[in-house]
């Protein structure tokens, strides 16, 4: 994984932007994961994001993941190969996981 996985690059016109993919669509994905603890409540959640991309230009694909409990881009996050639908059913095997294909109802469950 890498922290950059697009650019964006100008038109002729200079007017307008797009992205450019800087990785080989579908063979790669970055993940960015935030892990959070409540001391008092003894309690964790994880907020991840997965990006991939399909086509080597346009915006990337992704999903959202919220967890009841402490993840790790070694232990949850890796050595699935690169098919982000394989990483998809290996997280929803764990408990109280919830995968999202949109930020809204990401959203709202990591606001609860």
């Amino acid at each position: 994984m890498s922290d950059v996985s697009f650019k964006a690059e100008r038109g002729e016109a200079g007017l307008s932007a797009k992205a450019i993919g800087l990785r080989k669509a579908g063979k790669t994905f970055s993940a960015i994961l935030g892990r959070f603890r409540n001391i008092d409540f003894g309690e964790d959640v994880t907020l991840a994001q997965v990006f991939w991309f399909r086509q080597s230009t346009g915006q990337p694909e992704r999903f959202f993941v919220v967890a009841p409990t402490s993840l790790s881009i070694k232990t949850h996050f890796s050595g699935f190969g690169s098919d982000p639908a394989a990483l998809r059913k290996r997280l929803r095997k764990l408990k109280g996981v919830q995968i999202f294909d949109s930020f809204p109802g990401y959203g709202a469950a990591f606001r609860r």
